[in-house]
């Protein structure tokens, strides 16, 4: 993993941004509205569960 980043996206909510890898899309860990734990693939949704 070349370079990870978390990002405040508001009271009790992080993101984890995987980028500058080769190959796909950047990875993201966010979390959802409703709290369950949401991976990305760019904007396409990947999975979707709780924490």
């Amino acid at each position: 993993m070349a370079a990870a980043r978390r990002e405040p996206l508001g009271p009790g909510r992080l993101v984890l941004d995987v980028t500058d890898r080769p190959g796909p899309p950047p990875l993201r860990f966010e979390t959802a509205a409703d709290g369950r734990l949401l991976l990305r693939q760019g904007e396409r949704p990947l999975l979707l569960g709780p924490v």
